[in-house]
């Protein structure tokens, strides 16, 4: 039996405008950038500030994994990227004066691609003890609870997190992500099935 550990995203708005949002996200956005971008800089006083650097090159490159509904997505049929994160992201670019480069990215390395300078600052991602040793984060502006996720007919069987904990039950996630770490530690006796990019868990579920 594959069941999925996914996520149920609730996004919180409360009763304002959008445009609102999205000034309070190019903020938070902004914050992200110092603190990531200054965190990695050579210990030297001459050294040239990533900032300093986006700023001269007049290029903000983003890593994305286009996959993450309503996050980032990346349309096949015109190879370009949108969503929520995409619409921020945008806007930011367009506060500090340049352009925006979107890079393709993966779960598993998207940290690593900052830390590597493959591209400046990356979209949302979870905030994890492994991933903040390395780099920074922003405070959250948005939030969301991770459920697991079973076909219909297999509500009644699976109406419980400890009813998936079993040896008989495989449980799929996406390689690289913090779902993947939580499924470790919440159904340690299931069989994990880790599927990479571009296959999702959900996909696996839906094929039984």
């Amino acid at each position: 039996m594959l069941n999925i550990f996914g996520l149920g995203l609730r996004i919180v708005r409360q009763d304002y405008s959008l445009n609102y949002y999205i000034y309070q996200l190019l903020l938070t956005m902004k914050k992200i950038l110092f603190v990531v971008l200054f965190a990695l800089l050579p210990f030297s006083l001459n050294a040239e500030s990533n900032l300093d650097k986006i700023l001269s090159s007049g290029v903000l490159k983003v890593g994305t994994t286009g996959d993450w509904d309503p996050m980032t997505m990346k349309d096949p049929s015109t190879n370009k990227y949108k969503g929520f994160d995409i619409d921020v992201m945008n806007e930011l670019a367009k506060d500090m004066g340049v352009k925006v480069e979107f890079v393709p990215a993966e779960w598993k390395t998207i940290v690593s691609g900052i830390t590597s300078a493959r591209y400046d600052i990356s979209t949302s991602v979870t905030k994890t003890p492994k991933r903040a040793e390395v780099a920074g984060f922003t405070d959250t502006y948005y939030k969301y609870g991770t459920v697991p996720l079973v076909l219909k007919k297999n509500l009644k069987k699976f109406s419980t997190w400890d009813s998936l904990n079993s040896p008989s039950v495989t449980i799929a996630t996406t390689l690289g992500t913090s779902q993947e770490e939580k499924a470790k530690e919440f159904f340690p006796k299931s069989k994990l099935n880790s599927v990479e990019a571009p296959a999702r868990d959900f996909q696996e579920v839906l094929a039984g």
